[in-house]
């Protein structure tokens, strides 16, 4: 995975002035087309038949999410809806339509336990190597320090 890093310049902010790594996100996403045809390299299933898969997991993980269920996708994660509201004066003044203002999905990746270490593993992130994808030069950086 590549990163890059940036100095953090916000002056009102505890971690002001310094050095953190950030991802370097390719421009470009993978695609509904090229994961049909990766999976379909790696197994028995023709493309059409992962689009079908694809299309059908999305309608029911819609679905399911609406109905207020976890779902589990197994080597993937978990996926569940949260709530964006504004507060309240009092429980009687709470109105769903004015104070629930919107939705959203959580995602939890999958997860191994590794008996040896007590602790758990990331299955999505697991073996993830970082190199950077820029260089940033110590002039640079002075440069940045001094203004």
């Amino acid at each position: 995975m590549k990163y890059t890093i940036y100095q953090n310049k916000s002056s009102r902010d505890k971690v002001a002035n310094l050095w953190f790594a950030r991802a370097d996100i390719d421009k470009e996403a993978v695609t509904p087309e090229q994961i049909e045809e990766l999976v379909q390299r790696n197994c028995s299933m023709k493309a059409s038949d992962v689009s079908a898969v694809l299309k059908e997991l999305s309608e029911v993980l819609a679905d399911k999410l609406k109905e207020g269920k976890r779902v589990v996708v197994k080597g993937i994660g978990s996926f569940k809806l949260g709530l964006t509201s504004t507060g309240a004066e009092s429980l009687a003044k709470f109105d769903v339509k004015k104070n629930i203002t919107g939705a959203h999905v959580i995602f939890i990746a999958d997860k191994t336990y590794n008996g040896a270490t007590g602790t758990y593993i990331n299955n999505l992130t697991n073996g993830v190597k970082f190199t950077e994808a820029k260089k940033y030069a110590v002039e640079e950086a002075q440069e940045d320090e001094q203004g």
